[in-house]
């Protein structure tokens, strides 16, 4: 037993010991012996010690380094290490002071390599503990470690760069070149695409909704996803998958541009045209109302409301109501509902054609209730709308025709006293 000053210092078992003096003083040092169960006389022993230098200095390392895990990398003040994009390391700040063991807390600060612009932080105590530190700048890093040694601050500096390889968010290629797009031109939502590098006709004052083709980065996880940015004839429009737009300009080019991980990528250009001429105001006084105009366009293009309802025979026609926004060779009528097996029907009537396809269409209109009266039929194409009124007798059929110089765009078709029937509807060039 060894005790110092009279207080009990360490103590052991055996036939040999040792111990180190860590400060001036007296030790005394006690062997008590049991032989075969008997005691023995203890014997004692006194040493004194003086003139004990202790070393409690706590300075700045002159070989300041932190390491690098996994691999055990040292990194010394000034240097440079390089790694893959994308890994994640930890850092530990393990020779800041001398002793090592003597820093009590540190704080390291890191910054963009390029920018100067400061990005995280951390901060432990003691030489144990670390920093973790996920490396996604390909413009790369300086980190600055401030340790406390015994109350002085020891800083070192070092820089971290990053290897361009596999794991870098980059560019990649289209799924498609197709961009579809919605308008609501007859108050049914009807869809339509355009191709990159491909001209399209559509209306003016027609909100149009446009949704990018899906461009795929080089990877597929949810930091690396492609950013679209939207122009019309050279003025941003935002960014996102989709983009809803109104054209007021004859001639409009579209374009989107994609990004990935801060790269600029590819792009998709279109063409948007709107009509252009004068209109023929002498048109509003033409309008074919015989059978033989209807029957002269292609039977082909008829329209049988009882066997083309949503692309399959009609059930039970005289119960089947359901035909609002009923499309048919993309001709759409909104505002209407079926009528029997071969007749739609409403208070107005509004039908949608797809874009500078047909010129030419024919029906027969009569009113729902069997009263004579006026039956309004407007027609648009492009920026001309021409307007057609006229009186319906009801015990006969009345037939309505028009031959347009450019595509027909939507016709309307109202009743001045309730619904109107449409029958035998027909379209073509």
């Amino acid at each position: 037993t060894i005790t110092k000053d009279g207080t009990s210092y360490t103590s052991g078992t055996g036939t040999a010991g040792a111990f180190t003096p860590t400060a001036n003083g007296t030790y005394t040092i006690t062997l008590d012996a049991d032989c075969n169960g008997i005691k023995c006389k203890p014997c004692t022993y006194r040493v004194v010690v003086r003139d004990c230098v202790i070393d409690d200095k706590c300075e700045c390392s002159n070989d300041m380094y932190v390491i690098a895990r996994p691999g055990e990398f040292k990194i010394r003040c000034k240097e440079t290490k390089i790694f893959d994009y994308g890994t994640t390391i930890t850092l530990v700040p393990q020779n800041i002071c001398n002793p090592a063991d003597c820093l009590s807390d540190w704080t390291i600060k890191v910054y963009d390599l390029t920018t100067g612009a400061f990005i995280t932080s951390e901060s432990g105590t003691g030489s144990a503990s670390s920093f973790a530190l996920t490396l996604n700048s390909l413009a790369g890093y300086r980190l600055e470690v401030t340790g406390n040694c015994n109350g002085k601050k020891c800083v070192c500096e070092f820089y971290i760069r990053t290897k361009n390889t596999a794991q870098a968010c980059g560019c990649g290629t289209w799924n498609d070149n197709t961009i579809a797009f919605t308008s609501n031109p007859s108050g049914c939502v009807l869809p339509g695409s355009v191709k990159c590098k491909k001209s399209i006709r559509l209306l003016p004052g027609t909100p149009y909704t446009f949704t990018s083709p899906v461009y795929n980065c080089n990877l597929s996880n949810d930091t690396c996803k492609p950013v679209y940015t939207w122009s019309v004839n050279g003025i941003p429009q935002g960014t996102g998958s989709t983009l809803t737009y109104t054209f007021t300009a004859a001639s409009n080019l579209v374009s989107i541009k994609t990004n990935c991980g801060g790269k600029v990528c590819d792009s998709c250009l279109f063409e948007v045209t709107l009509p252009s001429g004068r209109c023929d105001s002498t048109l509003n006084q033409v309008m074919y109302d015989s059978a033989s105009f209807i029957s002269s366009l292609s039977s082909s293009q008829l329209i049988n409301f009882s066997t083309n309802y949503n692309g399959t025979p009609m059930s039970n026609p005289s119960a089947d109501f359901a035909l609002s926004c009923y499309t048919w060779n993309g001709i759409t009528f909104s505002d209407a509902r079926s009528y029997w097996n071969l007749l739609i029907y409403g208070g107005v009537i509004k039908i949608a054609f797809p874009p500078g396809m047909y010129k030419k269409a024919g029906f027969e209109v009569s009113q729902f209730n069997g009263n004579n009266g006026n039956v309004t039929v407007k027609v648009y194409s492009g920026n001309c709308v021409y307007t057609y009124t006229r009186f319906a007798n009801a015990s006969l059929p009345n037939y309505f025709g028009i031959n347009l110089p450019a595509a027909i765009d939507k016709i309307e078709v109202s009743h001045s006293i309730s619904p109107v029937i449409i029958d035998n509807f027909r379209f073509g060039n």
